[in-house]
This record gives structure tokens, C-alpha cells and sequence, in this order.
């Protein structure tokens, strides 16, 4: 799915932004949330800023009814970013740029192989914002190592199958549906 109605919702009730970083809508996409526009434009509204792959993909969620002065062709984070620029991203310029006053990231719908990149950029973001909250929600719950990796690169977590308030540990992990 594209969106997550019920987390869009939650967010705006409580006055936290939502950011879609890496958007991407296929042509067959657009064509079937069109039929659904009147249901996703309120939905779309409710998001900060939407970082779509390409020009083509920031036009069409403009016409799903995203506001258009949030939505921008970003580029696609997964082919465009070199690993060596990714180490050198400027956390707060990316706060600023998309808003966030907040204290928590999440790295939604990780494939096995983005796993190891997503811890990588985590802990070099984790030394600028030391009470930054980073949740990781694997893409293919019984194919992810984010457990193994977490354990050996010594990062304290929480699952959430045994989640305890408050998170105390850096990183939340979606373990389960």
C-alpha cells in the first residue's frame, strides 16, 4: 500500500509531521489510486513533505491531491546515493529541509539487502541527535538479519514483541505484524 491511513490519522492527531522520503508510484499505481482519489487526497494532505523518485512521480501524487508546494523530485535514495556520500549527509540539513522538529525516524519496509546501510546511516545519525528514536520495520520479517546486525555492531534495541514503555534502548524493531 502506499499510505497507512490509520498512522497518517494518529500522527496528525497528535501534531506530528509525517515525511515520505523516496516516494514512488508506478504508471499502473497512479492509475488505480486515481480511482481513489477522493479517499487519498485527504490523506495526502495530512503529510509534511512527500520526496518523490522522480518528476514524473511528484506530478502524479500532486494529482492524487497532494499539495503541490510539499511534493518534490528527490531522486531515488536507493540508486542515486552512493554509500560513501551517505556518510557524509549532514543530519541537521536534512531535518531542516524537511521540517522535522521531531525525535524519532523510521526506515519503513527495509529489504534484506538495505539493512546493513540503514544501520550505517542510523549510527552516524545516533552521534549528531543523541536521543534520536529509530524505528526499523523490515520489509520480509523472516528473511531480515537486522536482529543479527544489531547484535553484533553492540546497538541496543527493543522488539516490539517485547516492548516495555518507555523505549529506552535507540532503536525500535518491528518484529512482528
Amino acid at each position: 500500500a502506499l499510505f497507512w491511513p490509520n498512522l497518517l490519522i494518529f500522527l496528525d492527531l497528535f501534531r506530528v509531521p509525517a515525511v515520505l522520503i523516496n516516494g514512488r508510484l508506478s504508471p499502473r499505481s497512479f492509475r488505480r489510486y486515481l480511482k481513489a482519489r477522493p479517499l487519498l487526497a485527504p490523506l495526502l494532505k495530512r503529510v509534511s513533505a512527500l520526496g518523490m523518485r522522480s518528476q514524473p512521480e511528484a506530478d502524479w501524487i500532486v494529482r492524487l491531491g497532494a499539495p503541490a508546494g510539499r511534493v518534490r523530485a528527490t531522486g531515488s535514495l536507493k540508486y542515486d546515493l552512493v554509500i560513501e556520500r551517505a556518510a557524509r549527509i549532514d543530519p541537521e540539513s536534512v531535518r531542516r529541509e524537511y521540517g522535522l522538529p521531531g525525535n524519532c525516524l523510521v526506515f519503513g519496509s527495509i529489504h534484506p539487502e538495505e539493512e546493513a546501510l540503514a544501520l550505517s546511516v542510523s549510527r552516524r545519525l545516533l552521534e549528531e541527535f543523541p536521543g534520536l528514536k529509530i524505528i526499523l520495520a523490515p520489509r520480509h520479517l523472516e528473511r531480515s538479519r537486522l536482529v543479527e546486525l544489531l547484535a553484533e555492531s553492540g546497538q541496543a534495541f527493543q522488539a516490539v514483541s517485547s516492548f516495555q514503555t518507555p523505549l529506552a534502548a535507540p532503536f525500535l524493531l518491528l518484529d512482528r505484524m
